[in-house]
């Protein structure tokens, strides 16, 4: 399932092969989160109310190039794909 912020929900269908069953959900965030047995979160307010919800998570973020030539040398972990 993708719990879908309003407006979103086609693009997102797009994307997928016929065979693969997607479920694209508005409104059912806390729901989707709470019942996940992992979930992919955009980082930002979406990582804290995964948190309360004790939900596990991979946490995401995007940047533009530059910025990620430009801080790569400055993150130092052991758990951040390039």
């Amino acid at each position: 399932m993708i719990a879908a912020a309003p407006g979103c929900s086609d693009f997102l269908r797009r994307g997928w092969p016929n065979d693969v069953s997607v479920r694209v959900g508005k409104g059912q965030t806390y729901d989707a989160l709470a019942h996940a047995d992992a979930s992919i979160v955009a980082s930002g307010t979406a990582t804290v109310e995964a948190a309360l919800l004790d939900a596990p998570m991979v946490v995401v973020y995007r940047v533009s190039p530059l910025t990620a030539v430009l801080a790569k040398p400055l993150v130092r972990t052991s758990h951040l794909v390039w």
